[in-house]
């Protein structure tokens, strides 16, 4: 079985992430001791080739492993994810240098895309970069970038042109400004700030890709992100689902037990169908990217869905519970405050919906269905 290897992968880490996630939700940062056995385990090469002292996963085996952190801590999922993300450009370009910075460092990299003039619209970004015989000079800021506490470099996309954007690598060496870590209501600890470029000089090779080739791979990062967020979400709700179970089968109310209460049979077995129909869409997206298909229809849909049954999950988890529940450092206190994040990273659900609505508009100007065979 294809998760086999992940969960054992997973077991490995498994206590530490367990022992320190609260640790990492109140200090607002990944705890040293979470990252050395994190690098001991060489999760930062998780995607990476036998050649660079990764561990090779493939795509659906790394969702997989995403939705086991999730159930735990989906900040520490995000983190990883954005990491991945980077790789996943880095891989698609073959870029020698920085892998090999990604295994030698055991570093968590960071993303740059959205700007507070923007959000999820990219045609909004006003980063410029100056192109010159042999470097590149960068002004602007990038907001909400995952991972700026802790990564050695960035993969941005900035304004190469009046109407070009490229996607340019940028060491923190390179006279970038990290901001202070913001304080986050939910996914606390993924050591998200601002990154500021000010006259950053970087050399001309590190411009990756332009015009269409760096939204090609701007979009496949974007693309293994929404499948990503779906295995995180479905993480939450999994372990959510459990922690409901565990109380209902306790729990007495009027003389019976709360798993004998037919409207809570009702709602726990409608959160758990769309639980898993969201988990299908999410590996079939994943086997898509896997097999070199367009996988973005599906991303869509696995974000969507995955995150509104997480956000439901966690909702009707606090009310079940109630005053159990409603208590700082509490496994559903903790969850509700990071699965709203779900929801808004990785293009916003409206936007899935909008994606979703275009694919849909094409498909019936050819003729094809509308559900995927």
């Amino acid at each position: 079985m294809v998760s086999q290897r992940v969960t054992e992968i997973f077991d490995k880490i498994r206590e530490a992430v367990e022992q320190y996630s609260g640790v990492m939700d109140i200090e607002n940062k990944i705890p040293d001791k979470l990252l050395e056995v994190l690098r001991e385990n060489k999760i930062h090469a998780l995607t990476l080739s036998e050649n660079y002292g990764g561990l090779n996963l493939g795509i659906q085996e790394t969702i997989i492993f995403l939705r086991l952190i999730g159930s735990i801590s989906p900040a520490l999922g995000l983190s990883l994810m954005v990491h991945y993300q980077v790789c996943e450009i880095l891989k698609k370009k073959e870029l020698e240098e920085f892998l090999s910075v990604v295994s030698s460092r055991n570093s968590f990299e960071g993303l740059g895309i959205t700007e507070l003039s923007g959000g999820s619209d990219i045609s909004k970004i006003e980063t410029i970069a100056k192109v010159s015989d042999d470097s590149i000079i960068i002004n602007g800021q990038k907001s909400f970038v995952t991972n700026a506490l802790y990564a050695d470099f960035f993969a941005i996309l900035a304004r190469v042109g009046a109407k070009e954007l490229g996607l340019i690598i940028v060491e923190k060496k390179d006279g970038v400004e990290v901001g202070p870590t913001l304080k986050l209501i939910g996914m606390r600890g993924s050591g998200i700030s601002r990154v500021i470029f000010r006259d950053a000089e970087v050399p001309k090779k590190n411009l990756i890709a332009t015009g269409k080739e760096a939204l090609k791979l701007t979009f496949h990062a974007l693309n293994f992100g929404r499948i990503a967020t779906g295995a995180i979400s479905i993480g939450v709700a999994d372990r959510l689902l459990s922690e409901m179970m565990k109380w209902i089968n306790v729990r007495e109310l009027f003389g019976k037990k709360l798993s004998d209460n037919e409207y809570v049979q009702q709602r726990i077995a409608d959160i758990t169908a769309r639980a898993e129909a969201a988990w299908l869409a999410t590996i079939k997206a994943a086997e898509k990217m896997d097999a070199g298909e367009d996988a973005r229809f599906l991303a869509s849909i696995s974000k969507l869905e995955a995150s509104k049954v997480a956000m439901d999950t966690a909702v009707y988890a606090m009310q079940l519970l109630a005053s159990h529940a409603y208590i700082q450092g509490s496994i559903i206190e903790k969850f509700y405050r990071d699965v709203k994040a779900l929801e808004i990273m990785e293009g916003a659900n409206e936007v899935q919906r909008m994606l979703i609505f275009r694919e849909l508009m094409r498909r019936f100007k050819y003729g094809e269905g509308m559900v995927t065979l």
